[in-house]
């Protein structure tokens, strides 16, 4: 079971620890964006798939309105972002 199978049903797990469970409500209400070439289908709620350079997605979205950006469980999507100097 990889990252996205097992955060989103923690939310609902009354045993589980309530920070895990804080998270993962916030995990499953702001918009993920998951880079691969291989996915067709996002799955998650609040997810999509891209197929793009990591790096262009950032910068784009660096011009909306929003918050932070975070990247969690891709090493492959840092490395892009630090060979493209981009600060994350």
């Amino acid at each position: 079971m990889g990252f996205g199978g097992y955060w989103p049903r923690i939310a609902d797990d009354e045993s589980a620890d309530p920070r895990d469970r804080a998270f993962s409500k916030w995990l499953n209400s702001v918009e993920k964006i998951v880079f691969s070439s291989a996915l067709k289908d996002a799955t998650g709620e609040n997810s999509r798939i891209v197929d793009t350079d990591p790096a262009q997605v950032i910068e784009e979205l660096r011009q909306q309105e929003g918050g932070d950006i975070i990247v969690l469980a891709s090493g492959s999507v840092i490395k892009s972002l630090l060979r493209a100097d981009a600060t994350v």
